[in-house]
């Protein structure tokens, strides 16, 4: 009969589910090197550096010497001491469990050892609260130079979880099965912390149009190998692509925040259907970047330069044939937004142009970095 790991015990304990998503993935990173690569691919880093993570040891070497990988010490989710670097990673699972600048305080308890440091949120569906932290923590007059500070999105993280399961080797089974149980609870917990309130029974019909865009491009582009699509995250809405020199990521913005009783909930705008719902209306939201490996990448560097300097530039916003304006915002993203109005072919239509400009305009800088880093 074949063993399985129950991962049950993290979730339904006693311990809060934060604490419980954090055990999970320390044990992940720490024992799965697979995972690890994974995880460390999310974040902005050239390849080299990136590398050089990945070849640190991060198991201790046996019982009687320290783990290098702890939960819950100095109130840090997740402390990792590797021999090269120390990392720091802060779990967010709910969009209400925020205090102002607490990156920035586990980041002092930790900045004055002489490895280079990295600071790592994880932030559930709403990435605008771990944008916030970083923007506190970099402004900071103790954020050395060298030490680095990364927003990793729970949606990113939930399909590689899933997509490494499908490359581990049959004889892992039983690690398979667990990675796929705990994936499953950390998604439904997602779902709950992330307080989503579609009081107008608009999510699936976004997540559909999002379905049939996507779809149609990957089809035209599927002989293309220099570009990759991203996975799609079931609860929310975007197209993108990744594992290139550059990410484009096209999503919808129609939600408002609410405060009630101190937490914070997403509804749909009260305008976002028009007409008895026969049309929407929402922003677009284009955005796009060299990503970690294309920074080092010293001709994607200067073809960047070049389109941005030869870019029409008006009031501090660029603007693009066939696409319109845009303008720098956080973290070197160039984004695009544009209101919409119209029913949901008129929407898949125009998701599908906007990508398939935005590609050909930076098509000079994409190159595929999918295979396998070394």
């Amino acid at each position: 009969m074949e063993a399985i790991i129950d991962p049950h015990f993290f979730f339904e304990g006693k311990l809060s589910r934060e604490e419980a998503v954090s055990a999970f993935l320390a044990t992940l990173l720490e024992q799965q090197p697979l995972i690890r690569e994974g995880f460390l691919s999310l974040l902005d880093l050239p390849n080299d550096e990136l590398n050089s993570l990945l070849n640190q040891n991060w198991k201790r070497v046996d019982k009687t010497t320290k783990r290098l990988i702890e939960t819950e010490k100095k109130e840090i989710d997740i402390c990792i001491n590797l021999s090269d670097f120390s990392i720091i990673i802060e779990n967010k699972i709910k969009s209400g469990a925020q205090q102002k600048g607490q990156l920035r305080r586990y980041y002092k308890k930790v900045h004055r050892s002489k490895r280079p440091v990295i600071v790592i949120i994880l932030s559930p569906l709403d990435s605008s609260i771990g944008n916030k932290e970083i923007i506190l923590l970099e402004q900071d007059k103790s954020f050395r130079e060298g030490d680095k500070a990364f927003n990793i999105n729970w949606k990113d993280l939930i399909p590689m979880f899933r997509e490494t399961t499908e490359k581990m080797h049959e004889t892992d089974k039983t690690w398979i099965k667990f990675i796929q149980k705990g994936t499953d609870c950390v998604e439904k917990l997602l779902q709950q912390k992330h307080p989503i309130r579609d009081d107008l029974g608009v999510q699936e019909r976004f997540k559909e149009i999002i379905k049939r865009a996507g779809t149609r491009l990957t089809n035209k582009y599927k002989n293309d190998p220099y570009i990759v699509w991203g996975p799609v995250w079931p609860h929310w809405h975007d197209i993108y692509i990744a594992k290139n020199t550059f990410t484009i990521d096209i999503g919808l913005d129609y939600h408002e925040e609410r405060e009630e009783k101190g937490e914070i909930y997403y509804y749909p705008r009260s305008d976002v259907l028009q007409e008895n719902g026969k049309l929407l209306k929402l922003i677009i939201i284009a955005k796009c970047k060299i990503s970690g490996v294309g920074k080092s990448d010293l001709e994607v560097n200067t073809k960047w330069r070049e389109i941005i300097e030869s870019t029409d530039v008006s009031d501090g916003k660029y603007y693009l044939p066939s696409i319109g304006t845009f303008s720098f915002v956080e973290k070197d993203w160039l984004e695009h937004r544009r209101n919409f109005i119209g029913n949901d072919k008129d929407l898949e239509k125009e998701l599908i142009s906007l990508m398939e400009n935005l590609i050909n305009h930076f098509r000079p800088i994409i190159k595929t970095v999918a295979k396998k880093r070394k």
